[in-house]
């Protein structure tokens, strides 16, 4: 059963498209975020890529999308907006081409740019595909090869392979039932992997765009996956309410058997993500942890008060001591300092 907050985020309504609208490029200053008067979004913030060590991109329930330098607490741009209804999926290339997946069927592309020698960075649009699903882009990631394709998602049941360089379609699949809610490629392949509503994670192959294998299926809707560097194991986290469901669990890629579940969230588990060899994760409840996945073990937990559900974790372990970039619902994007064993609030845009 779909909790309140999937239903919030997706759509099983077919709507009408919006025809595209020019974006305004809001904030060509960089500022400093240690204390925001205001926040950069004025609503729930959805989802968050990251460009090289320590860009962030995020995308908002109100449509628009903003630029930060984790680094050094700037925020670098924003563009209001960039969709016509509220963006539900951002990705980046290691090329700085990005892209944005929205409720109002679209996929949009932006280029990370300098306009001059020693000025900030800023997002340019760079390309909009406007009737990409016939639902809610649910999904999208670039390959882990070198960027040049895109793999999209949606509630429509389809999975889209795209060039993103043509920015022109290269093959669809669908399958019955499969209302996509996350994609990850596998780092170094031309494999992803796809978790979805049918409460299943299914490993595609892009070069015949077909599923290759299922791993077994679990009690909760499964809404969001990530994949270990390494590639021999992955993580996906599970819907559920009053801690019944509310898990993630650690995969073998090899077998599509659990190894472990992580175990400890009292509500819906929205979003997971390697930390180097760690887990991370976010829950509607309000709480980032990170996870030892060998043992199952918490190590560390964040309340972040007044937050609402955390929809987005991304790790940033480059910067500085690591970091991790939040996306809630109520507070903006926050930034959690990782210690040896504790997590602590730094930052909020």
């Amino acid at each position: 059963m779909l909790s309140w907050l999937m239903g919030n985020l997706c759509d099983k309504s077919e709507r009408d498209s919006s025809p595209a609208v020019a974006v305004e490029i809001s904030a060509k200053h960089a500022m400093p975020t240690d204390e925001p008067k205001q926040l950069v979004h004025s609503a729930a913030v959805n989802c968050l890529a990251q460009l090289g060590s320590s860009l962030l991109l995020s995308g908002c329930k109100d449509g628009n999308l903003a630029l930060y330098d984790c680094a050094k607490r700037l925020l670098l741009s924003r563009i209001s907006g960039a969709h016509e209804r509220e963006v539900t999926a951002v990705a980046a290339s290691p090329s700085q081409l990005c892209a944005s997946g929205s409720r109002d069927k679209s996929l949009r592309f932006w280029r990370v740019d300098a306009p001059s020698e020693g000025s900030n960075l800023n997002l340019e649009p760079a390309g909009d595909l406007p009737d990409a699903h016939e639902l809610v882009v649910s999904a999208v990631d670039f390959n882990s090869l070198d960027g040049s394709q895109l793999v999209t998602g949606s509630r429509d049941n389809t999975v889209k392979l795209w060039d993103a360089v043509a920015q022109q379609q290269i093959s669809s699949a669908v399958v019955s039932r499969n209302l996509v809610t996350h994609i990850r490629w596998v780092p170094n392949s031309h494999q992803f992997l796809q978790s979805g509503e049918d409460k299943e994670l299914k490993l595609w192959d892009s070069r015949p765009l077909k599923v290759v294998g299922t791993f077994s299926r679990k009690q909760y809707i499964q809404t969001c996956c990530d994949v270990r560097q390494d590639g021999d194991q992955c993580v996906s986290s599970s819907n559920g309410f009053g801690g019944n469901g509310c898990e993630a669990t650690v995969w073998d890629m090899r077998s599509k058997k659990p190894l472990l579940e992580l175990i400890g969230h009292s509500e819906s588990v929205l979003t997971v993500g390697y930390y180097d060899d760690t887990v991370v994760t976010g829950s509607a409840d309000a709480t980032v942890r990170q996870w030892d996945p060998t043992v199952g073990r918490e190590t560390a937990i964040l309340p972040v008060e007044g937050a609402g559900p955390i929809a987005c974790v991304r790790p940033l372990p480059q910067v500085a001591n690591g970091l991790i970039g939040a996306a809630t619902f109520n507070r903006g994007v926050c930034l959690c300092s990782v210690g040896s064993d504790s997590l602590s609030l730094s930052h909020r845009y």
